[in-house]
């Protein structure tokens, strides 16, 4: 992998020539148009995906560092990074975390205590619009943390008849019964006060 991208890098924009130059002049635009959406949207799922593992991640590692677990930094860092498939990060975690307690302390105390950094209910503030964000809010949805609000973007014309259509994520939200917050702009002042009103922990 760490190859491949060395030379996807190297040569990106000679290969996005060629791949122009392969296209029928009538259709470049089109495709030009969908391919920018598609990375954009791409784009927006993975950083959005990143920052969950590494929250989660941060979570799980100062949890087990303050139960007095050695190897618990590095046990909740593993545990956020393969949390992008869902459960299993969970899983990674608290199976590691029990073994490496059981050796390093051998007691049920710091066993109940690993399980309780990973039972801890969240209170969670999701951001997303796209479909391929909306699996990530089902997961959340189902999970025993608490979504207090969603954050998308505000309702845009589509279809035909070019009505107002909320995003995917905000659909899924209101559907759920959560408040869905469509702000103009991140810097919104309403839009922060709504935010520190709900008090979120991530």
């Amino acid at each position: 992998v760490p190859v491949l991208t060395f030379y996807f890098l190297r040569d990106w924009d000679v290969m996005i020539a060629q791949i122009r130059d392969l296209l029928p002049r009538p259709y470049l635009p089109t495709v030009s148009r969908l391919a920018k959406e598609s990375d954009a949207v791409l784009g927006s799922f993975l950083r959005g995906q990143f920052s969950v593992m590494i929250s989660l991640g941060t979570i799980y590692a100062v949890g087990l560092w303050a139960v007095g677990l050695d190897l618990g930094p590095l046990i909740g860092f593993v545990a956020g990074m393969v949390s992008f498939v869902p459960y299993l990060g969970a899983f990674v975690g608290v199976s590691s975390a029990i073994l490496a307690t059981l050796v390093q302390h051998g007691d049920l105390l710091h066993v109940g205590l690993v399980l309780t950094v990973f039972a801890l209910l969240l209170r969670i503030v999701y951001a997303g619009t796209p479909e391929p964000a909306v699996p990530s809010l089902s997961a959340l949805l189902e999970s025993r943390h608490e979504v207090l609000a969603v954050v998308t973007r505000p309702p845009a014309p589509k279809g035909r008849g070019r009505s107002l259509q909320p995003s995917p994520v905000g659909a899924l939200a209101a559907e759920a019964g959560v408040p869905v917050l469509t702000p103009r702009s991140a810097k919104d002042p309403d839009f922060a006060d709504r935010l520190r009103e709900f008090r979120p922990d991530a």
